[in-house]
């Protein structure tokens, strides 16, 4: 088997394992040193470790927006070159409010040794702020040294008149 087939075989049942929501199944297919990298608009740093990025992709940040048990992902794409897979995904979801929640999703899976070492995530960051995902850091993930909003607005500078 090359490792194009094994990726693909590999990200394949990683993607089955997410339909089913099955933590123990989505772990054992993750590096223990997995990066996942959420697009920055919405996280601006991975999440990190096989048991976190496992909790994370089986509900523990969605829950506060989608009820969990109505998810479904239905993958339109997967393409694969050695040890890298793309993989392009519909998703669909009850929000907590009862409105539904759609998006267009592109994973890019990076695989080292049969496991997935990194996934970069990709998708309509507009729509997932408006369904109130943002910010996607949880308490103990939020750096005290990390600017408020507040902080950010710029300032002008009117020169003196003569």
């Amino acid at each position: 088997m090359t490792d194009t087939e094994r990726t693909r075989a590999l990200v394949l049942q990683f993607n089955e394992a997410r339909a089913r929501n099955d933590a123990g199944a989505i772990a054992a297919l993750l590096a223990e040193d997995v990066e996942w990298h959420p697009p920055a608009g919405i996280r601006p740093r991975p999440f990190r470790g096989r048991d976190r990025v496992a909790a994370a992709l089986t509900g523990a940040n969605t829950s506060r927006v989608l009820q969990v048990d109505t998810i479904e992902r239905d993958v339109v794409a997967v393409v694969v070159d050695g040890e890298t897979a793309v993989v392009r995904q519909l998703m669909r979801a009850t929000r907590i409010d009862g409105e539904i929640y759609t998006n267009d999703y592109c994973w890019v899976y990076t695989f080292r040794d049969g496991l997935i070492q990194r996934m970069d995530e990709y998708g309509d960051t507009l729509l997932t702020a408006r369904a109130g995902f943002v910010p996607l850091l949880p308490p103990e993930d939020s750096p005290a040294d990390r600017p408020k909003a507040t902080n950010l607005v710029a300032t002008t500078h009117t020169p003196e008149r003569n």
